[in-house]
């Protein structure tokens, strides 16, 4: 009597290896968004440096998310929702690094950082169906995609509520 013996998933390499750059880019935005400001004397060079990482970071990101939702791992209304999304949000964390040189707006280092951390997490919970079993995918996604929205609005709507409201 032969036992017939199931093949394990293959662990994805390649998968680990992009979340790998994606975290080391991520920690090299945030570390070159950390010297910017008005009174440094290097912000222009970090400000620089932080928006090259962030469209590094939101390349292989997007690459996540495309390969993510081509092997079925990605609700499909989520796979939508990242459609529009991961661009958007990719444009508000450069709109603002862009801000981050002006007096009163070193705040708005959150923004880059919390939407990467929150693209980056949810890279990560669509690559491991273990976790699949610990957080399901209905809350799960309506929470990320939640949070990355109003981040990505955010910054966006303020310079149109100066625009209008000189008062705001």
């Amino acid at each position: 009597m032969s036992v017939q013996q199931t093949p394990r998933p293959a662990i994805p390499v390649g998968t680990i290896v992009m979340l790998a750059v994606a975290a080391l880019v991520y920690i090299g935005m945030m570390v070159s968004l950390r010297n910017v400001g008005p009174a440094n004397t290097y912000s222009l060079d970090a400000q620089a440096f932080g928006a090259l990482f962030a469209i590094v970071l939101w390349i292989v990101l997007a690459m996540l998310f495309l390969l993510g939702s081509a092997r079925g791992r990605m609700p499909a209304w989520s796979a939508m929702v990242a459609v529009l999304l991961v661009p958007m949000s990719g444009y508000s964390a450069l709109h603002t690094i862009g801000w981050l040189g002006y007096v009163g707006a070193q705040h708005y280092q959150l923004v880059p950082g919390l939407l990467g951390f929150f693209l980056g997490f949810y890279a990560l919970w669509i690559w491991l169906p273990s976790l699949h079993c610990v957080m399901s995918p209905l809350p799960t996604s309506l929470a990320v995609w939640t949070a990355i929205s109003f981040l990505t609005l955010a910054p966006l709507i303020k310079p149109m509520l100066l625009l209008y409201l000189p008062w705001w």
